[in-house]
């Protein structure tokens, strides 16, 4: 419990507590959304809106403006007005870890609440007064963490390209977090900033990585990055998040083209040691650009001798293909397992198979140990009855969206029982994982997995975007398509293959 943030609850619920437009905080000491929200709407009933939403939108936006279009500004040494806002703003500072007042909301806006909002500037990285904007009120009205989160694996190179960002490109991103860590926001804010490099003006700035943005993607090399400084330098900054990079850079030094080149190897992207739409692409979205040629695939397609050619031709020798299961329900559904046939037809044509189990409905809550005992077995006996050889690897599909606290919860869990229920056999299949990146990277840590399909077409997936692919990687989907090198059209997912 923080007495000072307890303190904080405790003024709202006394100041607030009897008016119908706001609801009571729980009074734990603990910042948290519920005070976070808490305050919004203190803020919103001191603007006079007759109805209030614990979000800042234009309305709360344009009557802080017309209130305060100066922004709120220190107050002088011996001024003893008070001012609920200026309370308001001490109860943030709290929230947020800054040291406001001494032990009581005073409803002062001087002395150290002032400092400490000039200590919040300088932490942000855009400096300047104690004066609070609406940007500032924002941020401080948020969860947003502006110190280093080293426990959590913030690093002091982040924090510097976040407060770099906020200091040079927040009409475009906005103020973000400068807490060194990389994750979905600052993904979008890097977006945003590339975009602002592209020639983009802030508004169509969405950190959306669409065609337009592709388009006006800059071949960088060499002999051109001289006259392109900004273009280097947001992309040391997307090699630092990816971990193939220690420092920012606006010239082509040898760091930056050996990191280059190594991201290119790790992603099995071709290696043209520059930055190409391959690379920019890889370094900023999960998926990379769907239109580079692959050597794998999978499918929930029964294929034959036609298909299977087919796909060779393409230029596919790899596929992914089920141990089990149906796609669609009722009087539309069709096999999707694999078949002996299938595999002859398949192997003739001289692909090579990869093997996945999934047969569920990939919802979190189906994902527990007693699951995945059941699981380990159903595949086992069908890996067996396939022929597949010992020693190949089995990929467990977690083909749903888990955030972090999920993955242990469930997916690890899952896999201990695959485990499991693996041990023993006369047959001995290895175990591998598909899923998100951080899905992937997780369970295999625990060791539980030796080998990743990455499902990385799946972007908005919280354990995708902001997240390194996983070092085991083999697989990594990329694209889902219609396939049209057959007599019959059907569905198929691009794989690059990592020759793992």
């Amino acid at each position: 419990m923080d007495i000072m943030v307890l303190k904080s609850q405790q003024w709202m619920n006394d100041t607030y507590g009897g008016d119908s437009r706001y609801t009571r905080v729980a009074e734990d000491g603990a910042t948290g959304w519920g005070t976070i929200n808490g305050l919004i709407i203190a803020l919103q009933i001191e603007l006079g809106m007759a109805e209030t939403a614990a979000v800042i939108g234009p309305t709360t936006r344009g009557k802080f403006n017309a209130k305060y279009p100066g922004g709120i500004t220190r107050q002088a040494a011996d001024d003893t007005d008070t001012d609920n806002v200026h309370s308001i703003i001490q109860c943030a500072l709290w929230c947020k870890g800054y040291y406001a007042e001494t032990g009581s909301i005073t409803g002062y806006y001087k002395g150290q609440s002032a400092d400490s909002v000039e200590e919040l500037k300088a932490d942000m990285g855009i400096g300047g007064n104690s004066t609070v904007t609406m940007e500032i009120m924002e941020a401080l009205l948020s969860m947003k963490q502006f110190v280093l989160l080293s426990g959590y694996g913030g690093t002091e190179a982040i924090r510097g390209i976040q407060q770099t960002i906020n200091k040079d490109y927040k009409n475009y991103t906005g103020i973000i977090p400068c807490d060194g860590l990389y994750g979905r926001e600052m993904n979008t804010a890097i977006i945003q900033v590339l975009q602002a490099v592209e020639g983009f003006a802030p508004e169509v700035s969405n950190g959306n990585f669409g065609n337009g943005t592709k388009g006006a993607l800059k071949v960088i090399n060499a002999t051109n990055a001289a006259a392109n400084p900004d273009w280097v330098w947001i992309a040391s900054v997307a090699l630092i998040c990816n971990g193939y990079l220690d420092n920012t850079e606006r010239k082509w030094v040898p760091a930056l083209q050996l990191a280059i080149e190594t991201f290119q190897v790790a992603h099995a992207l071709p290696i043209t040691r520059q930055l190409d739409v391959n690379t920019w692409m890889s370094l900023f979205i999960s998926k990379g650009n769907p239109d580079r040629a692959a050597l794998g695939c999978d499918c929930a397609t029964v294929l034959n001798a036609d298909k299977a050619t087919a796909l060779y031709n393409e230029g596919y020798r790899y596929v992914g293909r089920y141990l089990t299961g149906y796609v669609g329900s009722g009087s539309t559904a069709r096999p999707k397992a694999m078949t002996k046939e299938e595999l002859s037809a398949v192997f003739s044509a001289g692909l090579r198979v990869f093997a996945i189990y999934q047969d569920n409905n990939p919802v979190v809550s189906y994902y527990t140990y007693e699951q995945g005992l059941e699981d380990g077995v159903k595949a086992f006996n069908a890996a067996k009855n396939l022929g597949v050889p010992e020693g190949e690897f089995i990929y467990f599909a977690v083909d749903c969206d888990m955030m972090d606290y999920q993955v242990t919860a469930n997916a690890i869990p899952y896999f201990r029982g695959i485990r499991e229920a693996l041990k023993g056999k006369p047959l001995y299949y290895k175990v591998g994982i598909y899923g998100s990146r951080n899905t992937c990277t997780r369970v295999s840590d625990e060791g539980l997995a030796k080998s990743s399909f990455v499902g990385d077409m799946s972007t908005g997936y919280s354990g995708n975007m902001g997240y390194r692919i996983p070092t085991n990687w083999a697989f990594d989907q990329f694209h889902e398509y219609v396939f049209t090198g057959a007599s019959v059209n059907f569905d198929l997912d691009k794989d690059a293959y990592s020759g793992r």
